[in-house]
């Protein structure tokens, strides 16, 4: 397995539904509000790691996984732009 698939499969050992984003996801939550209400679509990976400035893209994909993992984003698999937003940078469940 590459190391892409290995951190798509991963699944943490707790439940971190509910708990805060890191400054990084935060980061990269900012960069999906932002680009969505400018452009009415989700951005690329390759489109954030490029806003963002990250060197790798596993390391976006880790950050979405994050916020996914955490309950503010949910992502539909194989598709670059399939990011739904679930909840607002404080935290309260976003209304679309």
């Amino acid at each position: 397995m590459d190391k892409i698939s290995n951190i798509l499969n991963f699944k943490p050992k707790t439940n971190l539904n509910g708990f805060s984003p890191t400054p990084k996801q935060k980061e990269i939550l900012e960069v999906l509000i932002k680009f969505f209400e400018k452009n009415n679509r989700m951005p690329t990976i390759a489109e954030i790691q490029e806003i963002t400035g990250h060197k790798a893209m596993s390391n976006v994909i880790l950050h979405l996984k994050g916020l996914e993992d955490r309950g503010y984003i949910e992502r539909i698999k194989y598709k670059a732009t399939a990011i739904k937003l679930l909840r607002n940078l404080n935290g309260s469940l976003r209304i679309e």
